[in-house]
């Protein structure tokens, strides 16, 4: 499987301006499995929301400033994927810490 392959597309404004004059492109997504510096970077993003965003800042705004984040970083994920992937790292997570606390 290709894992450098296109990906879905969505109508997305590049540089997350609201304005109605913004340019919106569609974006590719890349597909496949999540590499380490991938994966570190989503870590990195959540934490940036939990540091610098407001708590009334939740679902699916919080999720595109995370896929904002990391395509301007060059993680090319959507919103969704990093979603997906925060969920497996956390249900991992669990039950890990569920393993050694045994």
């Amino acid at each position: 499987m290709d894992t450098k392959g296109s990906g879905a597309h969505r109508e997305g404004e590049e540089t997350g301006n609201s304005n109605a004059g913004a340019m919106t492109v569609a974006r590719e997504y890349r597909r496949g499995n999540w590499t380490l510096p991938e994966t570190m970077l989503l870590i990195e993003a959540k934490k940036r929301v939990h540091e610098e965003r407001h708590p009334a800042d939740l679902g699916l705004a919080r999720w595109r400033w995370v896929e904002d984040y990391c395509w301007r970083a060059g993680c090319r994920r959507s919103q969704n994927q990093c979603n997906d992937r925060w969920d497996n790292l956390m249900r991992d997570y669990k039950k890990v810490r569920a393993y050694e606390h045994a």
